[in-house]
C-alpha cells in the first residue's frame, strides 16, 4: 500500500502498489496528483489506550494526538520499529488493501484515489515562541515573505513600468497592467483562504501556495466567495446609509451586528468553500458553542479593521507610504486569517462542522 499526502490540500490518501507512477485525483479537493514509487508507513500503538495508529514516514519525530484518547504522541522513525511493529504494519496494510478500491477510467490512466480506511495520527505544528509573540511571525516564513513581495511588489513594478513607456504604448501597458493587477488581487484572496484552511489543519506558518496555483475560475470564485461573504454580512448597513443618506444609530447597530457575525461567517464560507455556508442557524449554533473564545476573535477583527481604516484614510501620504501601508494591511490580513483558522483548529469539536 502506497501512502502519501495530496500536494494541494494535504489530504492523506492511499493506493495499491501496482498504481505507482500513475496520476490520480485527490478525493477531497479533486486536484491531480502523481502517485510516488513507494512510501514508508510507520505503524505504532498508543501507549495509553492501545489504539493502532499509522502515519507517513515524513512525520517521524513530530508530535500528534491519538485519535481515540487524545494523548500527545511522537511519531517514531522507521528504523526504531521492532519486529512486532512491522507485523502490525503488515496487518494494517492487509486491512487497508481489503477495504480500499481503485477506480480506473476505461480509456485513460487517471484513477480516482480512495480515502484511507485506517485512522491516522492528527499531526500538529507546535509554536516555537509564546503564542502572543508567535502569531506576529506567521507571515515571516519564506513562503509568506514571497507572497508579501508578490502582492505589493508586482503592482508597484507595474506602476513603475507604466511611467517609463512612451505614449503610443501606454494604452497597451495600461490594459496589460490591469489584467495582471486583477490576477494578483484574486490570487491574494485565494492565498488568504489557504492561510485559513492551512491554519485550520494545525499549522503555524504561512503555506507555500505557489506550488498549487489553481486555474482562473478557481481564483475568481474564491474571490467571489470572500467578497460575497463581506457583502452579505455588511450589506444591510451599507444599504441603510445609501437609503438614509447618513450614518445614524441604526447604521451603527447594523454595523455592530455585522462585525460580530463576520468572523464566523468568513470562516464558514472558506472552510465549506461556498458563500451558501453563511446559514444563520449554523452561525448561531457555532457562536453559542464557542462564545467566549469567539468574542476574542471578534475583538481581534475589530482592532485590525479599525487599524486598516485609520491607515487607509490618512489625508496626505506619498506613493511610497501608500505601498508601505498596503504591505501592513496584507500582513495583518494574513495574521488574521491564521488566527481564524487556528480558532477552528482549537474548537473544531465544539463547532462540529463535519468537514
Amino acid at each position: 500500500m502506497i501512502k502519501f499526502s495530496c500536494e494541494h490540500c494535504g489530504r492523506k490518501v492511499s493506493v495499491r502498489d501496482e498504481h505507482a507512477g500513475k496520476r490520480g485525483k485527490c478525493p477531497r479537493c479533486g486536484g491531480t496528483v502523481a502517485v510516488p514509487e513507494k512510501s514508508i508507513v510507520v505503524g505504532f500503538l498508543c501507549e495509553n489506550c492501545g489504539e493502532k495508529i499509522s502515519a507517513l514516514h515524513t512525520r517521524a519525530g513530530k508530535k500528534g494526538k491519538c485519535p481515540k484518547c487524545g494523548l500527545t504522541l511522537v511519531v517514531p522513525a522507521a528504523h526504531d520499529l521492532t519486529l512486532l511493529d512491522m507485523e502490525e504494519i503488515e496487518e494494517l496494510k492487509r486491512q487497508q488493501s481489503a477495504l480500499s478500491g481503485f477506480v480506473e477510467q476505461a480509456d485513460e490512466y487517471d484513477p480516482e484515489l480512495e480515502e484511507e480506511s485506517s485512522q491516522e495520527i492528527e499531526i500538529v505544528d507546535e509554536r516555537r515562541l509564546p503564542w502572543f509573540i508567535d502569531i506576529f511571525l506567521y507571515p515571516l516564513s519564506m513562503p509568506g515573505l514571497k507572497h508579501l513581495a508578490i502582492f505589493i511588489g508586482v503592482p508597484a513594478a507595474i506602476t513603475l513600468v507604466q511611467g517609463l513607456v512612451p505614449g503610443q504604448l501606454y494604452t497597451f501597458f495600461w490594459l496589460a497592467g490591469w489584467v495582471v493587477r486583477v490576477f494578483v488581487f484574486l490570487y491574494m484572496y485565494w492565498y488568504i483562504a489557504e492561510c485559513i484552511r492551512d491554519s485550520a489543519d494545525g499549522w503555524v506558518r504561512a503555506p507555500e501556495g505557489l506550488g498549487a496555483i489553481p486555474d482562473f475560475d478557481d481564483l475568481f470564485w474564491q474571490g467571489v466567495n470572500i467578497i460575497g461573504c463581506f457583502g452579505v454580512v455588511f450589506g444591510p448597513a451599507v444599504l441603510y446609509v445609501l437609503i438614509a443618506g447618513k450614518a445614524g444609530l441604526i447604521f451603527w447597530l447594523l454595523s455592530g451586528v455585522a462585525f460580530f457575525f463576520y468572523p464566523m461567517a468568513l470562516l464558514a464560507a472558506v472552510m465549506f468553500n461556498s458563500p451558501g455556508a453563511i446559514d444563520p442557524a449554523l452561525l448561531f449554533r457555532s457562536i453559542s458553542g464557542t462564545f467566549f473564545p469567539y468574542c476574542g476573535l471578534v475583538l481581534l477583527f475589530v482592532m485590525v479593521g479599525g487599524l486598516v481604516v485609520a491607515m487607509m484614510t490618512m489625508s496626505s501620504r506619498s506613493q511610497l507610504v501608500g505601498y508601505m501601508i498596503g504591505a501592513v494591511c496584507v500582513y495583518l490580513a494574513m495574521m488574521t486569517a491564521h488566527l481564524s483558522g487556528r480558532f477552528y483548529w482549537r474548537h473544531r469539536k465544539k463547532l462540529n462542522w463535519q468537514l
